[in-house]
């Protein structure tokens, strides 16, 4: 069986229910750690947004290349800009599920940037 890397323009959704033994945050880190294995194209920026201060993120932040936290849900405006200065961009929304479905910036990124970009 072949595996398929991931393309950059594409939208994953990572969930699943809250709690420390969930560990979602680890397995985002462990995916883009390994950028170069992971994906066609590795990224060339990563910019991680949260809510909540997490040990994790400094690691990643000591780890990664490229790597910038922004604590605030994206506009997008944000969004757009930052894609437009680096195409190889992920954008992780850590525990943000609360804010992605009320907030229009976020669903226009789901359903209209991520497909309109290619």
């Amino acid at each position: 069986m072949t595996t398929r890397k991931n393309e950059i323009q594409n939208t994953d959704v990572l969930c699943g229910r809250q709690g420390y033994d969930v560990r979602k945050t680890h397995l985002v880190w462990n995916l883009l750690k390994n950028g170069d294995e992971m994906f066609d194209v590795p990224p060339t920026k990563i910019i991680y947004c949260y809510l909540e201060d997490q040990p994790v993120v400094d690691d990643m932040q000591r780890t990664l290349p490229d790597f910038t936290t922004y604590r605030a849900l994206p506009t997008r405006g944000e969004l757009r800009d930052w894609c437009e200065e680096s195409p190889q961009t992920v954008v992780v929304l850590d525990d943000m599920i609360h804010l992605d479905t009320k907030s229009p910036d976020a669903l226009h990124l789901f359903q209209t940037m991520v497909s309109h970009s290619n």
